[in-house]
């Protein structure tokens, strides 16, 4: 969170289980400081029906699950950088 805090990158790609802290945590944190401004996707080997959508109600701009498909996820990183999404 102290790298967020001042870093300049976006967006955050976002383990859901971290050492410590739960990342939906982290983001709600990550969030207060940036606001809306920084977009934060959820990172995640839990990947049954419904998580995603747990996730994205829980306020992750996107949902990525493990294993990481290649070109899902760029397919992802290029729409949530679309000039649309801004």
């Amino acid at each position: 969170m102290e790298i967020a805090a001042g870093a300049d990158f976006n967006p955050v790609l976002m383990d859901i289980q971290l050492p410590g802290i739960a990342g939906v945590q982290t983001m709600k944190r990550i969030c207060e400081i940036h606001g809306s401004s920084l977009l934060i996707l959820a990172l995640t080997s839990f990947a049954m029906k419904g998580d995603e959508k747990r996730y994205l109600e829980a306020g992750f701009d996107d949902y990525i699950s493990k294993p990481l498909d290649v070109d899902a996820f760029q397919a992802k990183i290029k729409k949530i950088l679309s000039p649309e999404n801004k």
